[in-house]
């Protein structure tokens, strides 16, 4: 019996590597407006997905053992997002006990700074890891109609909504060259401008987005569920090409170095694509379901599945570098994070979704070994479920809980600060909308409720 996870991954290191993906990390980053250097702005860092915070110093394999809890929060409602990390707060969204609002988090205490939206209605639902530039926060909701906000980061107060298809959203916006990207699990894809939130282009494709959309080199690559991936042009919305893939189709993609690095679940299977032909360069075998998303560094490709396994591929052959068990017979639901030699991963549940794992690992990039691990949740059973990313920024790893909506930070050892409370007031947002469709659809479908474990549990999306 497989579980199927939602949607929404031996060799030493070496430094002339680091450098070109660094210096690519960086060219990916400065074309984003005013990003600071070290902010972690997107669901995988950055627009084209790298999963690589490159400068992050503090933490390393000599010293990622002695993490410990910095503080842990309750937002109220379980996380699949992973968080943005910007200029000291932390942002996230939860998927629906708490009504599917983002939240602002005070990153050296977990306390809570605001939330949004202040009309948030019961069954709302949040899959979208936030993308944040330029002071402002962009995620999106289902109301049970998708709405796609922008935010005040500061104060949380609404700048601009759009609202989107009869469907839901579920992938992680990108944020770039003053467009943001989003897709709807109709196959609706959108760029919108991200001052003001009005169409620039809009296209669908059958079969639907469940994967996030990354952006690089002035193409768009998103994975269409049952179908492969496709690569639009950025500008335009032009299709330029799609590859086959067996499907369904969770793992969003990762571009680095004129690769697309893309997951491919029911044959599990790392796929790695030219970036501008879309012809299959090279693909590489797991021993169970691939659905998280890829990360890549220093020309070496990190990939986790369904048995709790992670695996290290070299970039340019797809030739395996080491293979480790990090958490046997869980499924590891979030996807890797790379930073300063160090790859962090959290697991999930077992194949009869019966039993939780719910821990933080930290594995040596190079070898493979686990270094580190601890639960993200003091809770018990279902609690322990984690499916979102780490995000590595300062010498912290943050995480979110989807078992029972914690957030947690995992620094070294210093002392955890006073509790703070877990909520506070939310500011009174007066909505200033600039971009609606010329006709809001009336809402038909029904809110998605909180999912709950069974033997055959129903596929839910990759942020």
């Amino acid at each position: 019996m497989k579980f199927v996870k939602p949607v929404t991954q031996m060799m030493c290191y070496v430094p002339d590597r680091r450098v070109r993906v660094c210096a690519l990390l960086c060219a990916a980053i400065a074309a984003t407006a005013s990003v600071a250097r070290g902010d972690w702005t997107h669901f995988r860092f950055d627009p084209a997905h790298h999963g690589v915070n490159p400068d992050e110093t503090i933490l390393s394999p000599a010293n990622v053992a002695n993490l410990t809890v910095k503080w842990r929060t309750n937002i109220g409602g379980g996380c699949f997002a992973s968080a943005s990390m910007v200029d000291g707060k932390l942002y996230t969204a939860d998927t629906g006990s708490a009504n599917g609002k983002l939240h602002a988090l005070d990153s050296a205490t977990g306390q809570v700074l605001w939330t949004f939206p202040p009309d948030a209605l019961n069954g709302d639902h949040s899959w979208t890891s936030p993308a944040v530039a330029n002071g402002i926060v962009y995620f999106g909701v289902n109301r049970p109609i998708p709405v796609v906000y922008a935010v005040k980061a500061e104060t949380g107060v609404e700048i601009w909504h759009h609202t989107g298809t009869i469907s839901n959203i579920v992938s992680s916006p990108a944020l770039i060259d003053g467009r943001v990207y989003v897709a709807f699990t109709d196959g609706t894809i959108r760029a919108l401008d991200a001052t003001n939130g009005q169409v620039i282009w809009s296209v669908i494709h059958p079969g639907g987005a469940y994967s996030s959309p990354a952006v690089a080199g002035g193409r768009l690559y998103i994975a269409i569920h049952n179908s492969g991936l496709l690569a639009l042009d950025a500008n335009t919305g032009s299709e330029l090409w799609l590859a086959p893939m067996p499907g369904p189709q969770w793992s969003s993609p990762a571009v680095e170095n004129g690769r697309v690095f893309v997951g491919s679940r029911d044959d599990h299977k790392l796929y790695a694509f030219d970036a501008v032909t879309g012809n299959t360069l090279w693909t590489a075998t797991t021993n169970d379901w691939v659905q998280t998303s890829p990360a890549v560094a220093n020309g070496v490709v990190y990939i986790a599945n369904n048995a709790g396994n992670m695996y290290a591929f070299d970039a340019g052959t797809g030739s395996l570098i080491w293979q480790s068990s990090v958490s046997p017979g869980f499924a590891i639901g979030s996807s890797p994070t790379v930073a300063n030699g160090v790859v962090y991963v959290a697991s999930a549940l077992d194949a009869s979704a019966t039993h939780f794992d719910g821990k933080l690992y930290a594995v040596d990039a190079a070898t493979g070994q686990v270094l580190f691990s601890d639960v993200v949740s003091e809770g018990e059973g279902e609690a322990r479920w984690v499916q979102a990313s780490p995000t590595v920024d300062g010498g912290v790893v943050y995480i979110p809980n989807y078992g029972d909506g914690t957030v947690a930070a995992f620094g070294l050892n210093t002392p955890t600060p006073t509790p703070t409370p877990t909520a506070t007031p939310t500011p009174t947002a007066t909505a200033t909308p600039t971009a609606t469709p010329s006709a809001t659809p009336t809402p038909s479908a029904t809110p998605k409720p909180r999912p709950t474990p069974r033997p055959h549990p129903t596929p839910r999306p990759r942020l």
